[in-house]
């Protein structure tokens, strides 16, 4: 498995964690892990195949996105602390 692949897709679901603890009104880091956690479970229970692994990964991702995407705007409060989290930056408001 590209584990480079998996370790960009985990900033993109962090992100996804970050916009749902900001939406429910959690501390983003708890959000953060919390998304980490069961995106991690959902991969390895999806890509038992190692040629599903990629593939899997890439879903995984874009379903995260779209979550985090969708908490945002549904959220309206100040999102730029899951939005730090995405683009990297390193403020846990």
């Amino acid at each position: 498995m590209n584990l480079s692949f998996l370790t960009h897709t985990l900033s993109e679901i962090g992100f996804a964690g970050g916009a749902f603890a900001v939406f429910a009104g959690w501390p983003v880091l708890n959000g953060m892990i919390l998304f980490t956690m069961l995106s991690s479970i959902l991969v390895r229970q999806m890509s038992i195949k190692e040629s599903r692994r990629e593939a899997v990964t890439s879903a995984v991702s874009a379903l995260f996105i779209g979550l985090g995407i969708f908490f945002l705007s549904l959220s309206s409060k100040n999102a730029s602390s899951a939005i730090n989290i995405l683009f990297g930056e390193r403020r846990w408001d």
